[in-house]
């Protein structure tokens, strides 16, 4: 598909390399996940969250959820944004290789965001890319 516009950056502040989990209704810290590569890589962002009940669906928001979110900031950080002219046919999730000659091809993307404009100016779709 044909480009007007491409520009990629990374986002480290999105980075989490460690995530403390508090007890429910406690004010005890019972576990600490830690991703070691990106404490190698002298990324040292910690996030605190506690596990609480969803009453709704009788679910524990628990450790589970805290590698989660380690997981998903790692795929938030290299974020590709791309402007193509006229209506382009795709969903969120679909996956995508981009090749730039100045970028080069940046594999393994997902759809994670599409804004199509229509006005009297301009037709375009613009899609933000993350790494899946």
């Amino acid at each position: 598909i044909n480009y007007n516009f491409i520009s990629q950056k990374y986002n480290r502040y999105k980075l989490i390399s460690e995530i403390i989990v508090c007890a429910p209704y406690a004010a005890i810290y019972v576990d600490k996940i830690i991703d070691q590569t990106l404490i190698e890589k002298d990324i040292k962002r910690r996030k605190f969250i506690s596990m609480t009940e969803d009453t709704s669906l009788n679910k524990n928001i628990s450790v589970n959820t805290a590698e989660t979110l380690i997981s998903d900031s790692k795929k938030k950080f290299n974020e590709v944004i791309i402007n193509c002219p006229g209506a382009i046919g795709a969903q969120i999730g679909n996956s995508c290789t981009v090749y730039d000659s100045i970028l080069g091809t940046i594999k393994n993307l997902n759809i994670y965001e599409i804004d199509y404009v229509l006005n009297q100016d301009a037709e375009f779709t613009e899609f933000t890319l993350l790494e899946g």
